[in-house]
């Protein structure tokens, strides 16, 4: 019944599908090649520029609307949230992908970036582990981590999961 109700959450939060928005982003600004001619395009910096202010403020406002309303049962609120955090997730992943596109088309960039090139050619593999991983360390049928580690240690837990994929 736990399997159950994580997909019926997901489905609710719109989270499958901002999921997915943000890997046929990634996958679209391969696949063009953009990250190849970045240094010549100016409209990239624009759409950086465009997408960050937008994803930031849509983002802070869900954060914002959570903190002052309940998540469940359902409401308009929650609806018109679930709709912003949805269109502000995506919209801050082309930020991101903009802006790893722009450092790409520096040499320093470049080499800073490269050791991310084969996990994202299996971003989809490396996240689907990730979740695996992070069941098994976080969950009470596994390690039971989530309640006893910090924020930050939580974050080192990531950064080394990752870093071994990578």
């Amino acid at each position: 019944s736990f399997w159950l109700i994580k997909i019926q959450w997901m489905f609710y939060e719109g989270k499958l599908f901002t999921i997915f928005g943000m890997f046929l982003i990634g996958a679209a600004f391969g696949k063009l090649g953009l990250h190849h001619h970045a240094g010549d395009n100016r409209a990239l910096a624009k759409w950086f520029l465009a997408a960050a202010v937008t994803g930031l403020i849509g983002n802070a406002f869900v954060v914002y609307s959570r903190t002052i309303h309940d998540v469940y049962p359902p409401t308009m609120a929650g609806l018109i949230e679930a709709l912003i955090a949805g269109l502000a997730r995506p919209i801050l992943a082309l930020a991101y992908a903009s802006a790893f596109c722009i450092a790409w088309s520096f040499p320093h960039g470049k080499r800073a970036l490269s050791m991310f090139a084969p996990p994202g050619r299996m971003a989809l593999t490396t996240y689907l582990s990730q979740t695996i991983i992070c069941i098994v360390v976080f969950y009470g049928y596994g390690l039971g981590f989530r309640d006893s580690i910090g924020h930050t240690q939580a974050l080192a837990v990531g950064l080394v999961i990752f870093a071994v994929q990578a």
